[in-house]
């Protein structure tokens, strides 16, 4: 791009809204929001927008244990160690680990040089978890539907933990921050976004942390938010009309999961995996066959129905949800594995 330019356009956003504008920029630096007519471009935007983060829970995650350049199990003990020296005391929490950089899936006895603490380690993708024998010993392990507590070949517990059986289980049990210490959190990461040119954000959220941490807005960060919650556990509408006093916030939507993921081996194909694990299985409303009349009950109330859907049965089943509930401008977040006869039918939808 030149060092001085001005573009115009017929929608400039800004937090006012969109209307027609157009900027002007000298050696990387704004000079001003009025362009003569000149060269036009469909929309422009102050900076990049990441619409699918978790902003609370990756906050606390870059103050925790990073495993994510663990390549060896070596290394993984090496910075299990150094963690545990770091950070002395309570639950020791940390995340990022990948299988496939790994070369294998860590279990419970590659957390045994922590003894008696308990200590929760999840994967890249947050659908997994690896528990120490001082977790499991207080964990309810009975069938969970949508997940699975991973026992080895002999029958015993591996301290692996998928889907349902660490978000509905063992996250209840987990200590959390306190709103002050996640508002903190939150703060300090504002800057790495920032430096990667994100100044506003698509958040997936929990309603309890919204209200506790995000009412408020964040400075220096636009947000909006679609809550994980289950839809009859919230009240939107209250909600909504505390973001209304807000110009960087919105709620735009609800979420619900369809399937896991590709790392997880949990996303919910149409056909086998190639070296014959299985192929997934449905979450959320759409293993009980709600989704479609969920989607309604969201789009009733003026919100956006969001749908994780890795698997190419899951893509399938959302796409059939949304055209049974009439709903023709839906999200489908991820979709990494859509059949080819389902392309078509993504028209009108958001893809992300």
């Amino acid at each position: 791009m030149d060092p001085s330019c001005e573009l115009h356009t017929d929608v400039l956003l800004k937090p006012s809204g969109g209307a027609a504008g157009g900027v002007c920029w000298r050696d990387g630096v704004v000079t001003g929001l009025e362009a003569s007519p000149g060269k036009s471009v469909p929309c422009i935007v102050p900076a990049f927008v990441d619409p699918h983060v978790h902003l609370i829970l990756g906050a606390r995650h870059a103050q925790r244990a990073d495993f994510s350049n663990c390549r060896s199990r070596e290394e993984f003990s090496r910075c299990l160690d150094m963690a545990h020296r770091d950070q002395p005391e309570g639950w020791l929490i940390g995340g990022g680990w990948d299988a496939g950089r790994l070369g294998l899936t860590p279990d419970r006895s590659w957390l045994e040089s922590v003894g008696d603490r308990p200590c929760v380690l999840w994967s890249r993708d947050i659908h997994v978890a690896v528990v120490n024998d001082a977790v499991l010993s207080q964990l309810d392990v009975s069938p969970i539907q949508g997940g699975c507590f991973h026992r080895d070949a002999s029958g015993q517990l591996s301290g692996r933990l998928e889907e349902a059986a660490a978000w509905h289980r063992l996250n209840p049990m987990i200590p959390e921050p306190s709103p002050s210490t996640d508002r903190l959190f939150v703060e300090h990461v504002v800057p790495l976004l920032h430096a990667r040119g994100i100044l506003a954000v698509g958040s997936m959220e929990y309603f309890r942390h919204v209200k506790s941490v995000l009412t408020q807005g964040v400075p220096g960060l636009d947000l909006s938010i679609t809550l994980l919650d289950r839809s009859e556990e919230v009240d939107a509408t209250s909600l909504r009309e505390e973001f209304a006093q807000h110009v960087h916030l919105v709620l735009s939507g609800m979420k619900s999961f369809a399937d896991g993921t590709l790392g997880a081996r949990t996303a919910w194909m149409d056909t086998p995996w190639a070296d014959g694990a299985p192929k997934g299985w449905p979450l959320d409303h759409t293993a009980e066959g709600t989704l479609a009349s969920w989607a309604s009950q969201v789009r009733s109330e003026a919100l956006d129905p969001a749908v994780h859907a890795i698997g190419s049965a899951a893509v399938a089943a959302v796409l059939d949800a949304f055209e049974t509930a009439g709903i023709d401008s839906g999200r489908v977040e991820h979709a990494e594995f859509v059949r080819d006869v389902d392309l078509p039918r993504f028209k009108g939808h958001w893809c992300s």
